[in-house]
Order: structure tokens, then C-alpha cells, then sequence
């Protein structure tokens, strides 16, 4: 019931912020964003006030990127992108099922994020091509190497394509640690969306942590799978330490 009324209080500040959305013309200003920068601008006001909107509260550490940047994060939940969006304005790479998402799917294409499907080849490259692109034209990307969910508690080991990406725009990696409050707010395994998401709806208010790492500078010496694993180490290294901090605080 708590999560009913929650959702319906969600529901109607939805319809407002939607209306709001219209006055400040959101999907307009996604539509005639004339390059990448732009669109990401938009996207990061678009986070900012959907995590208003769900009351989650972040703590931000470490410094956020001075400039374009490859970003990569762990990967706990759906609502992950809004977290790193809304602090640095970034294109999130997306995998090809969020296309089919309910408006989220068509407001991701008007924003001219990357969609992959993981199982062809040819999907990756052409990915691969439009992040340099993009990277080299000064706006910064997110993505999730892990390339599925967890439950937060630990990382996995970080597929390494999306690093070449940096190496070719000479830009740097920027990690960052995402560390949820509670554990049930993973979204992994075979768990239905929705009944999690009213779950998630009607808690009063949400805590998540974001740590950014130090830059990690591309070189002719260092290779993508290494770039990967340093991502990897800060990555570990700050989610135990996110751990350490919240069983102090139990």
C-alpha cells in the first residue's frame, strides 16, 4: 500500500514535471541540439530532475571530469545513468533492448545514445566508431563494461572494447564507483521491473554514493585491457571502502 500511494505520488508529480518539461521543452531541445555536447546538456537536466523526482539523494567524492571523457562505471540498477548524468553531462551507451523501452526507449534515440547488441560483432564496431566520434567532438560518454548488473557488493572484471575508444579520441578514463544504501536496490538475475521499481518507488527517500576516480590517460605503452584493469582496481577498491563506511555506520 505504502508503495501504491508512493507511486502515486510519483504519478502526479510525473504529470507535473512532464508539464514542466514541456515549458522547458526537453524533447524539443533533444530534437535541435545541433551536436553531441548539446544533447548530453540536456540529458544531464533531464537526470537532474528524475532524481528529484524519485528523492535520491547523492553523495558526490573525488573530481568530476575537467572534459570529455570515457566514463566507466559499475553497474547495479537502471537508474545508474541518472546518478553519473545528472553530476557530468554524458551519451550513455545503451544495449539494444532499451530501444523497446516505453518512452525511455524513444527519448534515448531523440538523445542519439549508442545503442550495441552485445552478440554481433558488427554492432560493436560501429559503436566502437560513433564514441570516438563523439569523444573527439568534446562530449563525454558513459558506459558499463561489466556489461550486466550486480548486486553491488563487488565487480566484475571490465570488458575492455569501449577503452579503444578513448585511446583513438586521446581522451582520458574516468571511473566511477556507484554505491547504493541497501543492497535490495540491485536490480539483477531474473527480476521483474516493475515489481521492483514500486519497491524502489516507495522508499521515502534513496542514498547512493559516487565516487569519482583520478583520470586514467591513454598511451602507446598502456593497452585497452590494461586501461580496464586500473578502471577495474578503483572501481573494487572504492566499493569495499563504500562498504566498509556504511557497516561503521550500522
Amino acid at each position: 500500500m505504502k508503495a501504491l500511494l508512493r507511486l502515486r505520488r510519483i504519478a502526479g508529480t510525473a504529470s507535473a514535471a512532464l508539464e514542466m518539461a514541456g515549458r522547458l521543452a526537453f524533447l524539443r531541445a533533444l530534437e535541435e541540439a545541433p551536436d553531441p555536447r548539446s544533447r548530453a546538456t540536456v540529458l544531464q537536466q533531464i537526470a537532474r530532475l528524475l532524481l528529484r523526482l524519485h528523492s535520491i539523494e547523492v553523495t558526490e567524492l573525488g573530481s568530476r571530469p575537467a572534459g570529455a571523457a570515457l566514463i566507466v562505471a559499475n553497474h547495479v540498477n537502471y537508474l545508474d545513468p541518472l546518478v553519473v548524468m545528472a553530476s557530468h553531462a554524458a551519451l550513455p551507451v545503451a544495449k539494444d533492448e532499451v530501444r523497446r523501452w516505453p518512452v525511455i526507449g524513444a527519448l534515448c534515440e531523440k538523445a542519439g545514445v549508442q545503442f550495441v547488441t552485445r552478440t554481433r560483432a558488427a554492432s560493436g564496431a560501429a559503436a566502437l566508431r560513433t564514441m570516438a566520434r563523439t569523444l573527439g567532438g568534446g562530449a563525454s560518454i558513459l558506459n558499463f563494461p561489466e556489461g550486466t548488473t550486480t548486486t553491488g557488493r563487488s565487480v566484475l572484471p571490465l570488458k575492455s572494447g569501449c577503452f579503444a575508444a578513448a585511446r583513438i579520441a586521446s581522451v582520458p578514463v574516468v571511473p566511477a564507483a556507484i554505491a547504493w544504501e541497501s543492497e535490495t536496490l540491485s536490480w539483477t538475475g531474473d527480476a521483474s521491473f516493475v515489481p521492483h521499481y514500486l519497491e524502489v518507488a516507495g522508499r521515502e527517500r534513496i542514498r547512493v554514493r559516487l565516487r569519482w576516480g583520478n583520470p586514467l590517460e591513454p598511451s602507446s605503452s598502456t593497452t585497452d585491457r590494461e586501461l580496464a584493469f586500473r578502471a577495474h582496481d578503483f572501481l573494487a577498491r572504492a566499493i569495499e571502502e563504500a562498504g566498509n563506511a556504511a557497516a561503521e555506520r550500522a
